[in-house]
């Protein structure tokens, strides 16, 4: 299954009943691409419908090549009311990388812990 197509089919399921989708996802110059389409609660707020990262891993001979930016660049673009959210990030490159990209910390007390990124336009 691709992104756009599990995005498609999730967002009916978290949207109009609650229901969480989840799966492995094949994308190009990736090994491992787990995601969710559900909510999260960040402070007193529920987001809906967030792209969840749960599991990444670009393939090793094309890491630090912009992979994981392009990606997040097009599900942007493509999807841009998705929120994103990325789980247990375990690299301390990669959580700066996050962060210069414009997600923040929401469980700093979790090692490793876990991004936010809202939505374009949302506050």
């Amino acid at each position: 299954m691709t992104l756009d197509e599990f995005i498609r089919d999730g967002l009916v399921r978290v949207t109009q009943s609650n229901l969480s989708s989840r799966a492995h996802i094949k994308e190009p110059n990736f090994d491992v691409l787990y995601v969710r389409l559900t909510r999260h609660y960040i402070g007193d707020t529920a987001y809906r419908p967030v792209l969840d990262i749960a599991d990444v891993n670009v393939r090793e001979d094309r890491r630090g090549r912009g992979i994981f930016t392009d990606f997040l660049d097009r599900v942007r673009d493509t999807h841009p009311t998705l929120h994103l959210y990325v789980e247990n990030v375990m690299n301390p490159r990669f959580q700066k990388h996050l962060e210069r990209y414009g997600f923040a910390v929401v469980k700093p007390r979790l090692d490793p812990p876990c991004y936010f990124l809202p939505a374009k336009g949302s506050p």
